[in-house]
């Protein structure tokens, strides 16, 4: 398999992060002065992922759809389960979405 070159930044990758967490979590903002994603963020080989600030509330209702997300290194993003306080989920998640990035290209 050839190798894996990033083609964007991480600061590219959270805004690509950001922009998904608008479309599905921007409207639960008490403010738009409150950001859309915790600061926290986890790097893998082929992916970083993001997750959403806690201050925003999202109602029971929408739970079960990701309100975490993958970013890969080359720009795909992808909606993740939302773990992110489990830290042995997260780096076994990102092992396995990174794999996935590479097999796939993306």
């Amino acid at each position: 398999m050839d190798k894996y070159v990033s083609v964007i930044t991480f600061s590219e990758a959270r805004y690509l992060a950001e922009c998904s967490a608008l479309s599905d979590i921007g409207c639960f903002r008490d403010s738009a002065d409150i950001p859309l994603l915790d600061v926290k963020s986890y790097e893998g080989e082929c992916c970083w992922f993001f997750f959403r600030n806690m201050e925003i509330i999202v109602p029971e209702n929408m739970s079960l759809r990701a309100h975490a997300y993958a970013v890969s290194k080359r720009g795909s993003v992808r909606g993740i389960a939302e773990f992110s306080g489990d830290i042995i989920q997260i780096k076994e998640y990102l092992k396995k979405m990174s794999d996935h990035f590479k097999q796939n290209g993306e």
